[in-house]
């Protein structure tokens, strides 16, 4: 009821004053005016549904062609003549101009608050109707939305849909740019390309941003806001600034919002002077914007599900799939992972491969490797090691980089006996097929220090890897190391307190180290 106002144009304010009170007692909001000439010159401006009108403000011929320019700038209004002495003829016309209600003077003032009552509950019942009469589209609409595959196809479908419900000239949909921290327009009709381009809101800023940011729906059919309004004062100053919702009116602006989360604003507007937006307008628009939200959040969460799985499937080529889970749930982007940190790395190689190669057919080659690398693999996760890559018959493991781990130079050198162990196994039930396999051995280099971790690539295509001088000395280590043996550097015999049985090698220079370097080897 708030919402209704009432204007009284008359002389000497009677009329008002006699009903002031009790029209503001049943919500109304009331104003006099006793200048006509005032009043159409502010007219398109003044929102208001019932004009109350005394003929002896206007004699004679001045009622109808006053009646006649009030209709055509605002057909919708409801208008109340209030007559002494007036001809029949003249009552006639005025009905014909415009004159929706007539009263004869005197009057008692419960006619003239019942004639505006009764407008106003016609007036609700109709949007009733037309609620009721729009429930079977909204839920053929809702099973669109939720058909929609993208987040563009939504859009579109958003502004068709209102385009169609509201009449409306210009209607634009703005959405939350999270990276740059502005409202940018993503679908528009009724704007200029260059406007579309290059609109940019700030939060809070202009009618759209203070809707993005209340998340409440605001309706304004004219330059100013309803008084009664919570938030007027804030708004009021919006008002004055020519920015996109506000060139035209009448209009509307809906919140895109989705479990408190503001996604973006629908700018609604209609040429000047154009049917104004009812309050039912401004519901079953918000009906219609909440319904694009959730198909919104339905494809943000696919596009969610589709990339974790697609990282996850990438992770779980170097990691554990527990780990790859942790590490997913833990809100890091595995895009944007890098750091130096002292890791301990892992080297494995299989010695006198090459000659083995050229003796045995390619398929039989490939099923070898496949049973190497799936046990090196197994043993690399069993300890909670991240697997870096293959390279040809050889790989590279990392111990105590994304996951955390409380002694990782433990953790390698057991991942490395059971490597040893299972390869010798496998080398025995191989060379019951092929002799040559008897020839082969495993060498496997350990070493720790601070290095390079992460992705390097793009986002199309990234290598989660190691970089620092360590990791050549565990190539190096693996390379030079007789068949079946483990050899590690000082600095990750310096982490061990016991458990494995060491012997210590002379320090000697390796191909492509600088300097000697102290070697041990794990028996």
């Amino acid at each position: 009821m708030k919402s209704n106002r009432i204007v009284i144009l008359e002389k000497d304010f009677n009329i008002f004053e006699s009903c002031e009170s009790l029209l503001k007692n049943k919500g109304y909001i009331v104003k006099s005016i006793s200048d006509a000439q005032q009043f159409l010159a502010v007219f398109s401006d003044t929102p208001f549904q019932v004009l109350i009108i005394d003929s002896d403000f206007l004699k004679g011929e001045k009622i109808i062609s006053f009646l006649k320019s009030i209709k055509k700038q605002r057909p919708v209004c409801f208008v109340i003549l209030i007559f002494s002495d007036v001809s029949v003829d003249i009552l006639v016309k005025a009905t014909t101009a415009g004159a929706d209600a007539v009263i004869k003077k005197p009057f008692a003032i419960e006619q003239l608050i019942s004639v505006i009552e009764s407008y106003f509950q016609k007036i609700s019942l109709i949007e009733e109707d037309i609620k009721i009469s729009t429930l079977i589209p909204l839920y053929e609409l809702t099973e669109q939305f939720i058909m929609t595959e993208s987040e563009d196809k939504v859009f579109q479908l958003l502004i068709k849909t209102i385009k169609n419900y509201t009449g409306a000239d210009r209607i634009s949909i703005m959405i939350y740019d999270e990276e740059k921290g502005v409202l940018r327009i993503r679908e528009a009709i009724g704007l200029d390309e260059n406007i579309v381009k290059t609109t940019e809101l700030k939060p809070g800023e202009s009618i759209a941003g203070w809707v993005f940011v209340k998340k409440k729906p605001l309706i304004i059919n004219g330059v100013d806001v309803a008084e009664d309004f919570p938030e007027y004062y804030e708004i009021k100053p919006l008002l004055k600034k020519e920015d996109l919702v506000s060139m035209s009116v009448p209009i509307v602006c809906i919140p895109i919002y989705i479990r408190e989360k503001s996604l973006g604003v629908v700018n609604i507007s209609k040429k000047k002077n154009s049917k104004p937006f009812t309050k039912s307008d401004m519901e079953m628009v918000f009906v219609i914007c909440r319904q694009a939200a959730l198909a919104i959040e339905n494809i943000r969460s696919q596009e969610e599900r589709v990339e974790k799985l697609r990282i996850k499937t990438i992770l779980e080529q170097y990691m554990a799939p527990e780990i790859a889970e942790l590490l997913l749930s833990s809100g890091k982007d595995p895009m944007s992972l890098g750091e130096i940190k002292d890791v301990v790395i892992l080297f494995a190689d299989i010695k006198d491969f090459t000659l083995l190669v050229q003796t045995i057919p390619i398929s039989t080659t490939r099923n070898f490797l496949n049973d190497f690398f799936g046990l090196l693999t197994e043993a690399v996760f069993k300890f909670h090691g991240t697997l870096d890559k293959f390279i040809g018959d050889a790989a590279l493991a990392i111990f105590g980089s994304l996951i955390p781990i409380d002694r990782p130079a433990y953790s390698a050198i057991s991942a490395a006996v059971e490597i040893r162990e299972r390869f010798n196994k496998l080398r025995d039930k191989w060379k019951t097929q092929e002799k040559v396999f008897q020839n082969i051995g495993i060498g496997i280099g350990i070493t720790s220090g601070r290095v390079f971790i992460g992705n390097v690539g793009t986002e199309k295509r990234f290598d989660f890897t190691v970089i620092g001088l360590d990791v050549n000395l565990a190539q190096r280590l693996a390379s030079d190391a007789k068949n079946g043996d483990i050899l590690i550097s000082e600095r990750v015999k310096e982490q061990l307190n016991n458990g494995f049985i060491l012997e210590q090698s002379t320090s000697y220079h390796l191909k492509g180290i600088e300097g000697p370097v102290t070697i041990y080897t794990i028996k």
